[in-house]
């Protein structure tokens, strides 16, 4: 039997006896209906790659952008009502102008000459650098790159720190490399200041992030076919997803469940129809994969912002060069045994997911507050000010910030402070930096080191 087994399996495409394994151990495979696909505009486009979307806070202007990547556009089409907008860009070098772009991305709440600002990041081949434009403006704000980008493609954000960072995958460069960017305001936007590159052993597309496991995974479309894994020091781990993809592994994305826990989502360019295939988060065990009518995929993305017509999250993907499939991640959950989560737009600037499980290991504790509810009476404090406790188990650069659910900064105890291990009691007499009592309703106490974000919530009530 084995035999015979070994002989069928030498005339079989070498991607086949690993996925049948895989699905006889543990694997899924789902079919999911799309919800739409995008509209080609007026007079055409040309190849279309990448695709990233911007979700407002007001969430009915939100943005799907799609590069076109041999017209140097980004297109943009309305999630919402599946309605084409307009193009951000046109081939040339000039400023705002685009050479191939490749990769896309959209960061929140970025450090900008106007204050924190949304924007969507064009990741430039022919012109080697990465432009930057501001929503809902649309407007260019910047570039960088230069001389250490070498045909870049992808891009993933990271914060480290209160730092935003865009880690850029090079593909000209032998070997290939990812080059590191802090972005930092200038007086007539923002740039991305180089902070280092590593080497890679691969052929680089895309890339994404995990904070919590402090891992890059990166697609490599070499022979190898499969996801490298990089710690964030740029230190090579392992490959995973050998065997799995018939040809290129190119769009990934990650699904947050919180805790560490989640899914990565990558994209089987070549299988017809596309197969997206899922890694558990952490132990990157693969569980299967979901497909529907989308083929010939290059980039994907997904959002936990809920949208009008996607209250659970959505996913898109490119479709044959020339179109986005949009699916309700809802519909995803449901046919692989996944699960939803969303997150509130509104708090982005404190962070995506308000429900913290403060017992999670890391190098500090953070206490609940008491009391919790704050009793207002007649608009005057009842209980006095409100306290909670933090305990560093080294010396630590902390910052402690309170936040409405809005994301707007009401008061600030430390701000990158060096403090001693041990024990920290902090009291808060539920006043703004102006002075003033602040209303009642939800507030989130974060705590920030450089190695870990923690956050609690109290409420104050009339």
């Amino acid at each position: 039997m084995k035999n015979i087994f070994l002989q069928y399996a030498k005339k079989i495409n070498k991607r086949f006896v690993p996925a049948l394994i895989s699905i006889f151990l543990l694997g899924f495979t789902a079919s999911v209906s799309i919800v739409y696909e995008t509209a080609i505009p007026g007079g055409g486009h040309g190849t279309m790659d990448s695709v990233a979307i911007w979700v407002a806070k007001n969430s009915e202007e939100s943005i799907i952008f799609i590069t076109d990547k041999t017209m140097g556009y980004l297109e943009m089409h309305n999630p919402n009502t599946n309605k084409y907008i307009g193009r951000i860009g046109g081939n040339g070098s000039a400023e705002g102008k685009l050479g191939y772009p490749n990769g896309v991305g959209v960061a929140y709440d970025v450090p900008t000459n106007k204050g924190l600002k949304d924007l969507v990041f064009a990741v430039e081949r022919d012109n080697n650098r990465v432009s930057m434009f501001s929503l809902p403006e649309q407007e260019f704000i910047g570039s960088f790159g230069g001389t250490k980008l070498d045909e870049p493609y992808g891009i993933a954000f990271y914060k480290d720190g209160e730092t935003l960072q865009a880690w850029i995958t090079n593909a000209g460069n032998n070997p290939n490399t990812v080059a590191i960017y802090n972005i930092t305001a200038t007086n007539s936007g923002a740039t991305g200041n180089f902070v280092r590159d590593f080497d890679t052993a691969g052929e680089l597309e895309s890339i994404v992030i995990d904070p919590d496991h402090e891992e890059a995974y990166i697609c490599d479309e070499s022979e190898n076919r499969n996801i490298m894994v990089y710690d964030l020091k740029g230190n090579f781990k392992k490959r995973i997803g050998q065997g799995l993809f018939t040809e290129d592994p190119e769009g990934i994305a990650l699904y947050d469940i919180g805790n560490g826990k989640g899914w990565l989502v990558v994209s089987d360019q070549n299988s017809t129809p596309t197969q997206f295939e899922i890694f558990e988060r952490g132990t990157l065990q693969h569980l299967g994969y979901f497909s529907g009518k989308t083929d010939g995929t290059d980039g994907l993305t997904l959002t936990q912002y809920p949208l009008p017509n996607f209250p659970n999250g959505s996913f898109y993907a490119v479709h044959s060069d020339k179109r986005v499939h949009a699916y309700d991640w809802k519909d995803i959950a449901d046919a692989t045994n996944l699960s939803v989560r969303v997150f509130d737009r509104a708090a982005t600037a404190v962070k995506q997911d308000i429900d913290v499980d403060i017992s999670v290991p890391g190098n500090f504790s953070l206490s609940s507050v008491m009391p919790n509810p704050y009793s207002l009476s007649n608009g005057q404090p009842m209980s006095g000010s409100a306290h909670f406790e933090l305990n560093l188990l080294e010396s630590e650069s902390v910052t402690v910030k309170i936040y409405n659910v809005l994301g707007q900064e009401i008061f600030q105890f430390a701000n990158h402070q060096q403090l001693p291990a041990g024990k920290h009691q902090f009291a808060w007499n539920v006043r703004n930096k102006m002075g003033e009592l602040v209303p009642a309703g939800i507030y989130l106490i974060a705590v920030r080191t450089n190695k870990i974000q923690k956050m609690t919530k109290m409420s104050i009530v009339r």
